[in-house]
């Protein structure tokens, strides 16, 4: 669960590293530091581990402009054009 995904989605600092900017649902802001061969289902862990969304909630990720649902779960942050990116998730 929770600490566990966390610690393994630390990103690796020999690696490169980027921060995603995040827009919760309830308005706040939060940000990822991820590697940037990260999939874009490892973001989603990320954000259900670090509490910002329920466990077990169905929810979106929009990034871009304007914005487009990120569908492919397996596409790195690099490929999806995250890095350093803002993204959106709605419940």
């Amino acid at each position: 669960g929770g600490a566990a995904d966390l610690e393994r989605l630390k990103p690796d600092p020999s690696k490169p590293v980027t921060v995603v900017q995040l827009r919760l649902p309830d308005g706040a802001r939060g940000v990822a530091n991820l590697n940037t061969t990260a999939s874009v289902g490892d973001l989603r862990a990320f954000l259900i581990a670090a509490g910002h969304v329920p466990t077990g909630a169905a929810f979106a990720l929009n990034a871009g402009f304007p914005p487009k649902p990120l569908s492919d779960e397996k596409a790195t942050l690099e490929a999806a054009g995250l890095c350093n990116a803002c993204v959106t998730v709605r419940l």
